[in-house]
């Protein structure tokens, strides 16, 4: 099977944001994770260094991604080409890229901001970044060759592929979590996709805002909702991570066991170290003498 075509085929089975944005969110996680835990989230017993050597290799696996990326951005330039020539036949995926395009953000008060607005305005941006990256991509393969043409707006197009797959993991996350059963499951799981949602509203800010399509008051807004998202999710905290149910065997961590011995745990593990076998390195007593 040709690369085009692994390609072309994770594409099609939706695989492509596990490659692209995970990785990337995952490391970034287990660094905020290590460093709560003081000095002892450096130390192996943490089991930090670990788990974090075998995540990152999915930053790598395509060459820091970009080579999805831009098969993504492939994707979305076809479609872009489409709806430009008024013969868009868009997939579900990407049929945003053919809706109208909007002035402003629905968006007036964070606790009213709906699911249906909150896909809207990540689809504005998405769409607009699309287009821009389009547009360029357009200009410089006039005044070059279709290839140059390519290499010079490969940053446009990785942005607009990572908008892409924000918006993807935002639209799905959020219908997935409204069809919860339960109201006691679905009340902290919507607070958490909010959470996600608001949190890459404003690591974007400056694509919200851009052409006054929200305001400051807007985005001011957004930021309080992350404050609040978090004070209605603290109850829940550690619940949602156990969910997970990693057991002791799984994490390996002296730190993060479920008996919640640490300290104990701590002093046995620095035990089996060859420093710590003897109470005094080896010609300890000569040294003290010669110093003395």
């Amino acid at each position: 099977m040709s690369l085009e075509k692994a390609h072309k085929n994770t594409l099609q089975n939706h695989q492509w944001p596990t490659v692209i944005e995970y990785p990337k969110r995952l490391k970034s996680g287990i660094e905020q994770c290590r460093l709560a835990c003081g000095g002892h989230g450096y130390s192996l017993a943490s089991a930090f260094p670990e788990i974090y050597a075998y995540s990152v290799g999915g930053c790598t696996y395509e060459g820091e991604n970009i080579v999805m990326l831009l098969q993504v951005a492939r994707f979305l330039m076809k479609a872009a080409e489409e709806v430009r020539g008024g013969k868009a036949r868009l997939a579900t995926i990407c049929d945003y890229i053919a809706k109208p395009d909007s002035a402003r953000s629905y968006m007036s008060r964070w606790d009213t901001y709906s699911d249906e607005h909150i896909v809207h305005d990540f689809e504005h941006v998405a769409r607009n970044q699309v287009f821009r990256a389009f547009d360029i991509l357009k200009r410089h393969q006039q005044e070059s060759s279709p290839e140059e043409g390519w290499n010079r707006a490969s940053v446009e197009l990785c942005k607009a592929s990572r908008m892409h797959v924000r918006l993807y993991l935002v639209r799905n996350f959020l219908e997935k979590v409204a069809t919860a059963p339960e109201t006691s499951l679905r009340e902290p799981l919507t607070n958490l996709t909010r959470l996600y949602a608001f949190d890459l509203i404003t690591a974007c800010q400056g694509e919200f805002m851009k052409g006054g399509f929200m305001s400051e008051r807007q985005a001011d807004a957004i930021r309080e909702g992350i404050y609040r998202c978090l004070e209605r999710l603290r109850p829940n905290a550690v619940s949602l991570v156990d969910s997970w149910d990693f057991d002791d065997d799984e994490l390996h961590s002296v730190l993060g066991r479920r008996d919640g011995n640490v300290y104990p745990a701590l002093l046995e593990w620095a035990q089996k170290s060859q420093l710590n076998r003897t109470e005094k390195l080896g010609n300890g007593d000569e040294l003290s003498e010669k110093l003395g």
